[in-house]
């Protein structure tokens, strides 16, 4: 790739045939969509409804300061990653998490690799002790097993 004195439209037609032509998306992928909704009508009159509906959801969200779902999932996520019975969470089949874990799978998705995103995200965020406590070279003051 050249970027010495070449314009920028140039530069990024460059970058995206690169991204295109080197990481493009297996169609096969595990579905990422939770809910289905048939679409009815022509195929742009159906896209222009849902960008006015996005946009109107969108302001009244903002208006209301009502969270996303995406935003929530993420809150959730955060407190499950830094929450001190993190293994309990993962193991026990009754919890929330044990639930969201199956639906994942369900959608085709790999567990161990669900699981291990949430474990790097654990990492992330938990602290150092705690981190040290779940790799077994400390115990934590409270005795609770991370």
């Amino acid at each position: 790739m050249q970027t010495c004195k070449q314009p920028a439209s140039a530069v990024v037609a460059e970058i995206d045939e690169i991204r295109v032509s080197t990481f493009s998306r297996n169609p096969d992928r595990p579905s990422g969509r939770f809910v289905r909704v048939a679409a009815t009508g022509g195929r742009d009159v159906a896209k222009a409804r849902q960008r006015l509906r996005t946009a109107a959801w969108r302001r009244s969200n903002d208006d209301r300061g009502r969270p996303t779902a995406d935003q929530i999932g993420r809150a959730l996520l955060m407190a499950v990653v830094t929450s001190p019975d993190f293994a309990d969470l993962l193991d026990n089949e009754l919890t929330v998490v044990r639930r969201a874990l199956n639906a994942m799978r369900a959608n085709g998705f790999d567990l161990a690799e669900t699981q291990d995103v949430m474990r790097r995200i654990r990492r992330r965020h938990v602290n150092a002790v705690d981190h040290d406590a779940e790799s077994g070279d400390v115990t934590p003051a409270s005795g609770i097993r991370v």
